[in-house]
């Protein structure tokens, strides 16, 4: 046979799509015949009307399910449940034909009323499947077995209930044919309760399979759930309408509810996955649908207390208290909802409000996200990447810990219209709220992140600075060695080789050269200290040296203790920790009348640590344009830390840390 030819036939599976074009059929059949038979005996067709109406949602969504997901069982059962409703409203309008024109359909009526007294069984039979199938759209396993129980129940027993009695009023007894048998109800009540059990049964397996299943999973039976809240709130206004006048109408609404909410919440659960159940709207729905139930309950309730005074007026305060009380709960009612209907979002939500409080107490930082998120999510290999705060707007991401990811791979984080990072995660990472929750945190960072790369290439445009400032010294100290001192001892040189060769008598000459030699020797002398000023010559001999020789210096006595391998430091590093030195011991002998100065350098393998301390008068400061200013900031910028404590009469400590590879 062609492919055009299989009509129904599309595999092993196919029979969902049967079904959903069998269920509309069939429910349009009965409807018109139904309808057909009201008209020719004058009765109300209002009931049938409303079981249409109402089993038109599971009519209409099943077929579009199967069309979508042929191979879902979900829609062949959504379309079953609108049929068996119809079919009851079908039946109940031949019954109330049979009373109006018992000669034209009172052999029909009776037919109808023996086998309708245990067909409510089946109208939640296909609700049950839905539990079973829902949302993989096959029963599978273990799940046979209680479908093939539920069935076969549901079935012996509508053979069962019309050997029972008596018939339901007030239409169905008048067409009694059959007596009551007194052993219907010794077999019809263990069917009641094994109809019940499998009932439980189904419920308990789309719960493990919500516990076992992954986050798509999870979202599309979260929806099944919230429609599922319908159910007991349904079962709530029958009790409540019951007794009431109007009760029919409480229950007309319940049941409208039931029959128009489900199948939308399966239908969206399967169609629209994607799109709707990764958020918080089932949550949300679960707490409208609790709201409204604790509203109109309680003023139901209010209203039949006082009955027959002033019921009105109680039902309508009560009402009011009670929307006030929903709305001030509102946000607590959707926490509570959301731990038992989404509880890995609960948790998730909560860490980041949690660390949104350490952050704002000075506790954590916002780079502490990633973490944060990796454990509540459990997923270790989780990233959060940052787009950067000047960047060009492209997709490249900075990751928080410094690890790049790509946007198109990760979950967008937006804040105000823009993306401004995103989250990569194994498992599906957070959901929109979590995402939304953590993007002020999100934009922190990136803040953060510009300011310590403005401060990073600050830092390193100072030293940049410095070093150049030492090169240029070094290059001024070698030409002012090389170049203009050497010049001026050469010129020297040349006048005492003239003196020498001047004639006898010429006394006011020789003594021109002598005073110019001697003018040359203190020039010389000048640049010699200039020279050393920039860069010590004691120095090139090490930094151990040139310390030593410092400390050999007239004035205050210093103590000296050297430790570590100094002379690895870079020179920079070593001509800056010989400045600060020189300018403490200095300091301490000429303006704090130190009578004892210490002086301790140690090489570390992470840099040099300088720690200058004397009993002087103390009250240094670092004012600007001063000697330790300026050392303060030479050290700043190669990185390192520069301290000063100098209490008057207390002496002072100068210390110093420069950071280098030893």
């Amino acid at each position: 046979m062609t492919p055009r030819g299989r009509i129904f036939y599309t595999g092993p599976m196919a029979w969902p799509r049967v079904v959903t074009w069998i269920a509309p059929s069939l429910a349009l059949f009965a409807a018109a015949v139904a309808g057909t038979v009201a008209f020719a005996a004058g009765v109300d067709a209002g009931w049938l009307a409303a079981t249409l109406l109402l089993g038109l949602p599971g009519l209409v969504l099943g077929p579009l399910i199967a069309r979508s997901r042929p191979h879902d069982a979900a829609g062949a059962f959504l379309a079953a449940a609108g049929l068996v409703l119809v079919v009851v409203g079908a039946g109940n309008v031949v019954m109330a034909a049979g009373l109006a024109s018992p000669q034209d359909f009172g052999s029909t009526a009776v037919l109808v009323a023996t086998m309708s007294q245990g067909i409510w069984m089946f109208l939640y039979v296909p609700w049950a499947l839905v539990l079973l199938c829902f949302p993989a759209g096959r029963i599978e396993g273990r799940t046979r077995w209680i479908a093939a129980v539920l069935v076969a129940t549901a079935a012996v027993f509508t053979l069962v209930a019309p050997w029972a009695g008596p018939y339901d009023e007030p239409v169905t007894e008048h067409f009694r044919i059959l007596p009551p048998a007194a052993w219907a109800p010794a077999v019809g009540y263990p069917l009641v309760g094994l109809f019940m059990v499998c009932l439980l049964l189904c419920a308990v397996t789309m719960l493990r399979r919500y516990r076992h299943g992954d986050g798509r999973t999870r979202g599309q039976i979260r929806w099944l759930a919230v429609a599922a809240a319908v159910v007991p709130e349904t079962l709530l206004l029958c009790w409540i309408g019951g007794p009431r006048e109007g009760g029919g109408l409480l229950l007309g609404i319940g049941l409208s509810a039931m029959y128009t909410v489900v199948p939308a919440a399966v239908a969206v659960a399967l169609l629209r996955a994607d799109a709707v159940v990764s958020g918080s709207l089932p949550v949300r729905v679960a707490a409208g649908f609790a709201g409204a139930a604790t509203v109109g309950g309680l003023a139901a309730l209010a209203g039949f207390l006082f009955k027959g005074k002033e019921p009105l007026t109680a039902a309508t305060v009560v009402a009011a208290a009670a929307t006030v009380l929903v709305l001030v709960s509102w946000h607590q009612l959707n926490h509570v909802l959301g731990l038992w209907l989404d509880p890995e979002n609960e948790h998730v939500l909560s860490a980041i409000a949690k660390l949104q409080s350490r952050i704002a107490a000075g506790e954590a930082v916002p780079e502490e996200l990633a973490a944060v998120l990796a454990s509540a999510l459990g997923d270790p290999g989780l990233q959060v990447g940052l787009v950067p705060l000047t960047g060009d707007g492209g997709t490249e991401l900075y990751g928080v810990a410094g690890l790049p990811s790509e946007a198109g791979q990760a979950a967008p984080i937006i804040l105000g219209r823009q993306v401004i990072g995103a989250v990569r995660s194994s498992n599906g990472g957070p959901r929109r709220e979590a995402l939304a929750a953590a993007a002020p945190m999100v934009e922190l960072a990136r803040h953060r992140q510009a300011l310590a790369a403005a401060l990073a290439e600050a830092q390193a445009g100072r030293e940049r600075i410095v070093r150049a400032a030492h090169e240029e010294r070094r290059r001024l100290e070698r030409d002012l060695h090389d170049g203009v001192q050497q010049q001026l001892v050469a010129l020297g040189l040349s006048l005492r080789l003239i003196q020498r060769h001047l004639p006898a008598g010429a006394s006011d000459a020789a003594a021109a050269l002598d005073e110019g030699v001697d003018d040359l020797a203190a020039a010389i002398a000048e640049i010699r200290r200039i020279a050393r000023g920039l860069q010590p010559g004691s120095l090139d001999d090490g930094l151990s040296s040139a310390l030593r020789q410092l400390a050999g210096r007239p004035g205050a006595p210093v103590g000296l203790e050297l430790s570590g391998p100094l002379e690895a430091a870079p020179e920079i590093v070593r001509a800056t920790v010989y400045f600060v030195a020189s300018e403490a011991v200095v300091n301490a002998s000429k303006h704090a009348s130190a009578t004892r100065v210490q002086l301790r350098a140690e090489g570390h393998s992470g840099g040099v640590w300088l720690h200058v301390s004397d009993d002087g008068a103390g009250g240094a400061v670092a004012r600007a344009g001063g000697g330790l200013a300026g050392l303060a900031d030479r050290v700043a910028a190669l990185g390192g830390t520069f301290s000063l404590l100098s209490p008057r009469g207390g002496g002072t400590v100068v210390e110093a840390w420069l950071p280098c590879d030893l």
